[in-house]
């Protein structure tokens, strides 16, 4: 598939899933409310029946942004459900029309499915910022570019 074909079709489902902008919004804010609101009292209690102010080198809140960045980054590695995606390719019939596509079938899949993780990429830079904003980061943890680099290395082959 030639580079042009991938991302136009990584930038078509980006834009579909995000069509509905409000409702995408909306769904995406209230679920990292309320992902943020059970960690921050999860932890909450926990703190509060241990009776310490660190668990692990942790404190409550660099405990909960820990958390919470593990669901952001969680919505990277795992994306859509792309087995499911081709299992109902399979069972409605779909596949034969993708297999006259001039395209592999399995390169047509993972650009969709990489267009499925664009929104989700915007979610992370926005709410990471906000989380670091609002948590303090735990003592002894320093974010270098050597670091962020290894990390997206790390999110991209996780998601691959």
């Amino acid at each position: 598939m030639r580079p042009r074909l991938f991302l136009g079709v990584v930038s078509m489902t980006a834009r579909t899933r995000m069509s509905y902008r409000v409702d995408f919004w909306i769904t995406t804010l209230v679920s990292f409310v309320v992902d943020l609101a059970v960690a921050y009292y999860l932890w909450l209690a926990i703190f509060s029946a241990s009776g310490a102010t660190e668990i692990g080198g942790f404190s409550l809140a660099g405990m909960t942004g820990y958390y919470v960045l593990v669901i952001l980054l969680g919505k990277l590695v795992r994306g859509d459900d792309m087995s499911m995606a081709i299992s109902r390719d399979i069972y409605e019939g779909d596949l034969n029309k993708y297999l006259l596509y001039p395209v592999s079938y399995r390169v047509y899949k993972y650009a969709e499915h990489l267009g499925g993780v664009v929104p989700a990429i915007l979610q992370v830079m926005l709410f990471g910022v906000g989380m670091a904003l609002l948590f303090d980061l735990p003592t002894g943890l320093t974010i270098t570019p050597v670091s962020v680099l290894m990390a997206t290395v790390s999110v991209a082959v996780a998601n691959l």
